[in-house]
């Protein structure tokens, strides 16, 4: 089937609106090749091109993709999104942009509902405590913990302090981390560096009470 002017798909939960789309009733795919729009409980999604499979409640897009949800924005080349999980699928340079969360990677999947990611290649979270590198990177936003895998760096830049090592894991509230794997602490304090090496190394971030 072919549809043509103020196309406006209904699946569930899930409405797409553009000005043109083919549908493979068979096998339930429709797609566009012009401009779409998703909207998908909070998470309003566009893109230049999209195939949904309706069976799998699965949409693939690509060029100029982009999620606008009340919490950020997140942008990317490549992305599949599962439209009962909620969860965004990425490849090629991606970026999330929030109040309180900034990501990017190049790999990786982030689930919207829950405000949990998981991204590799390239991959950098800065959850406004922290700066946090790694061949391999894990954040949940709700609770603020996160592991790293592989190459990690911390970067306290408030108390302009970094760690490194190949393992960590890490809490934005109460600030706190521990590195291990050729684990490397180090400070800044004006033009003088402090470098400590160990097998482990764990810190805590105090609060300062003083009255």
């Amino acid at each position: 089937a072919k549809v043509t002017g103020n196309v406006h798909l209904i699946d569930k939960e899930t409405h797409l609106y553009t000005d043109a789309a083919d549908y493979d009733v068979r096998n339930e795919i429709a797609s566009y090749t012009n401009r779409g729009r998703i909207e998908n409980a909070d998470n309003t999604l566009t893109s230049i091109v999209g195939v949904y499979y309706v069976s799998q409640s699965l949409f693939h897009f690509k060029d100029s993709v982009k999620i606008v949800n009340p919490e950020y924005i997140m942008t990317a080349d490549t992305m599949d999104y599962n439209t009962e999980t909620e969860t965004a699928f990425f490849t090629g340079p991606s970026e999330l942009k929030g109040d309180s969360l900034y990501l990017y990677c190049e790999k990786g999947w982030y689930d919207t509902k829950n405000d949990v990611t998981s991204i590799w290649k390239n991959a950098l979270i800065d959850n406004r405590e922290q700066i946090i590198r790694g061949d391999s990177l894990f954040f949940n936003n709700v609770t603020g913990y996160g592991e790293s895998f592989g190459n990690i760096s911390i970067q306290d830049t408030t108390n302009n302090l970094m760690v490194k090592g190949n393992y960590a894991w890490y809490y934005k509230q109460p600030e706190s981390f521990m590195v291990t794997e050729r684990a490397e602490f180090i400070q800044v304090s004006g033009s003088d560096s402090l470098f400590m090496h160990a097998d482990t190394i764990s810190a805590i971030t105090v609060a300062d009470t003083s009255l």
